[in-house]
């Protein structure tokens, strides 16, 4: 992308002075969120280490309840937050193409929480949508998430290397026991070569079941793929409150 100089970056600054991606308050030119509105992403949550499920400070955070035996075999699933409240505001608006510059604000905090936490995957694949879903859509928030956070680790983004091969419903829309029928058989690895022996990095908006995670590292670690971390804007805990 071309740099723009300081004289001509301060002037378009000036005409069109650079606004908060959510609230649209004056920010300065390198920041896409107000502190206001980067509070609300980076607050710190007790959660759980493996499925960044909140929970209370005084419970063991290395593996809750809600994760113990459901026998995942991703590592963990890094989130920057609940799904409620202001945070849920905010995911609701970022699948809507008007509002594709705070998704990418949303997963260029994420990228940095994952550098944080010193989480270094070799290749970065976000959730695939299903073809006839991109006809009528023009935007993956998945995708944009996830492009931001390449960008922010600095680390391949590859879109083809995985599809939905089965149309599937809306996972919000059926009960959690349904999930993960719903998603079994969906996906395919196209280029087994690519991930084998790599630690990838699957990129949604929401985890919730944790069903689509499972059923994508499934297919990742019998192509071959060493590791598979799990990164998404929020952790749905099952309240919209």
């Amino acid at each position: 992308m071309m740099r723009l100089s300081a004289p001509l970056s301060w002037a378009i600054n000036l005409v069109l002075p650079p606004e908060c991606a959510w609230c649209q308050r004056a920010v300065a030119d390198d920041q896409p969120l107000c502190d206001e509105c980067r509070q609300v992403f980076t607050t710190a949550t007790s959660c759980c280490q493996r499925c960044a499920m909140p929970v209370p400070e005084v419970v063991d955070r290395s593996a809750c309840v809600r994760c113990r035996d459901a026998g995942w075999r991703f590592d963990r699933v890094v989130a920057l937050g609940p799904y409620r409240g202001r945070l849920r505001e905010a995911i609701i608006l970022i699948k809507k193409p008007a509002f594709e510059a705070l998704a990418t604000s949303v997963g260029q905090l994420l990228g940095d929480k994952l550098l944080l936490e010193q989480i270094n995957p070799d290749v970065i694949l976000p959730v695939p949508n299903h073809w006839t879903r991109r006809l009528a859509h023009r935007t993956s928030t998945a995708e944009t998430i996830a492009s931001a956070i390449a960008g922010r680790l600095r680390k391949p983004l590859w879109l083809s290397a995985m599809q939905r091969v089965k149309r599937t419903k809306k996972q919000g829309m059926l009960a959690w026991s349904n999930r993960p029928a719903n998603v079994q058989h969906a996906f395919r690895v196209r280029r087994p070569k690519r991930v084998a022996e790599r630690h990838i990095l699957i990129v949604d908006d929401v985890f919730t079941s944790g069903a689509t995670a499972a059923e994508m590292t499934r297919c990742l670690l019998k192509a071959g793929a060493s590791r598979v971390t799990i990164a998404v804007a929020a952790r749905g805990t099952g309240s919209r409150s």
